[in-house]
């Protein structure tokens, strides 16, 4: 309970108990209070808030990093996973009033007809279509990352190594090495190699968007849709491979981007100071409201299904947007009672 004399941080709101001289940070996002004590005048007041919109910038910076792992919030055409980075609790919400909830998740991946889990302890379980075996994925130990594919599930394990359960797209794949991320279209897979290269192998590849991937350096994070393959590098710009007349180009001029995802229309990116960019272009029947995403703010984390797009604020509210054949109202009202950051 709050008493009287406690204060809100001004950075992550945490309650803050007051206790004389010795409470100095708050116990969550470390901003420092014992300088209060000093505060008079004018100019030691511009000094404090200059102090807190720079400590809110780092606390805003943190937070979407630490939400924007591989497959920690996933959009799918009539649910929305989430996985705590505080507690790897998974929760995984349809608009049956329902909430599914299990414990020691690092990632959840879902396909059209299959979803996938890794867990902490570096397995891997999968439930959906099993046609061509894909669910057969009791041998895999060691994971660090996994990818539901078209009739398959990709693994990468600690070494590197790429391990395929399925029907691979291209047995290229299972060559490569010193893997720790991937992405995939309908019939291309990208792997991000840990020296910040870009693999990418599959079957119907236009030319250009393969010597674009391969000229890739410095490369932070990947994603893929259907047709084309974005990368986000370290210096927060952004580059597209796909068809050279592609709308979705336009990401070759955004800067100060940390974090990046993408749908058959669109590429969409968070901006250091939380708010989305989007690139690309559709007829509006198509876009279905999709655009009215340009508009959120505090954005910590954003995620997109073939043509709809999901954010968490860093207030905890989620936004959806976009074609979603579940009851968006009913997922945010329980989101908003059930989920924890």
């Amino acid at each position: 309970m709050k008493s009287a004399v406690d204060i809100n941080c001004p950075i992550c709101k945490t309650v803050i108990p007051i206790d004389g001289p010795n409470v100095v940070a708050c116990g969550k996002c470390s901003f420092e209070y014992a300088f209060i004590r000093y505060l008079s005048g004018d100019n030691s007041r511009k000094l404090f808030q200059e102090k807190i919109n720079t400590a809110k910038r780092k606390y805003s910076l943190s937070l979407i990093e630490r939400n924007n792992n591989s497959n920690r919030f996933t959009l799918t055409g009539d649910s929305v996973a989430y996985i705590s980075a505080d507690t790897n609790i998974l929760s995984i919400i349809k608009d049956d009033n329902n909430i599914e909830s299990i414990s020691g998740v690092l990632q959840y991946s879902a396909s059209e007809r299959n979803t996938a889990i890794l867990y902490e302890n570096g397995k891997v379980g999968v439930q959906g279509d099993n046609s061509y075996g894909q669910c057969s994925t009791e041998e895999l130990k060691d994971i660090v990352c996994v990818l539901c594919a078209p009739n398959c599930v990709y693994a990468v394990n600690k070494e590197g190594q790429v391990l395929i359960v399925g029907a691979v797209i291209d047995n290229k794949i299972k060559e490569w090495k010193s893997i720790k991320a991937l992405a995939c279209g309908s019939f291309h897979v990208l792997g991000l190699s840990r020296d910040g290269t870009v693999m990418i192998a599959g079957d119907m590849l236009d030319n250009n968007m393969i010597e674009t991937v391969s000229n890739w350096k410095n490369v932070k994070s990947i994603a893929a849709a259907t047709d084309c393959g974005v990368a986000l590098f370290k210096d927060g710009t952004v580059g597209f491979a796909g068809r050279k007349n592609d709308s979705r180009n336009e990401v070759g001029s955004w800067k100060k981007i940390v974090s990046v995802c993408v749908d058959s229309s669109y590429v969409i990116g968070i901006t250091e100071d939380g708010e989305i960019k989007q690139a690309g272009s559709c007829k509006v029947f198509l876009d279905m409201g999709r655009s009215a995403a340009k508009d959120w703010k505090n954005v910590i984390a954003v995620t997109c299904s073939r043509s709809g797009i999901a954010a968490v604020l860093a207030d905890g509210t989620l936004k959806i947007a976009g074609n979603f054949s579940g009851d968006i109202d009913k997922i945010c009202e329980i989101w908003e009672k059930q989920v924890e950051l």
